[in-house]
């Protein structure tokens, strides 16, 4: 699938999150599908990214659901 082969994987770059590779400047697949899930539209993603397909933001906002953050929420005090 064309929306899987555009983005970069980071096995081979441990550390690293999947990002497209033919966006200039390279764009993090996980920025895009939070955006989502903190209730943006994807009209509204697809205004600010020009360049990303219906299908690129449905990906990242599956991604994001397959994929959680581990770790403790970035911004969270330890208490």
């Amino acid at each position: 699938d064309r929306v899987v082969r555009d983005v970069a994987g980071s096995a081979r770059r441990p550390g690293r999150h999947p990002r497209w590779r033919a966006r200039v400047p390279w764009l993090p697949v996980r920025h895009i599908g939070e955006m989502l899930n903190r209730g943006a539209e994807a009209a509204e993603v697809r205004e600010d990214y020009p360049e990303l397909t219906d299908r690129d933001v449905e990906f990242a906002r599956l991604f994001t659901i397959a994929y959680p953050r581990i770790g403790r929420p970035r911004g969270e005090a330890a208490r």
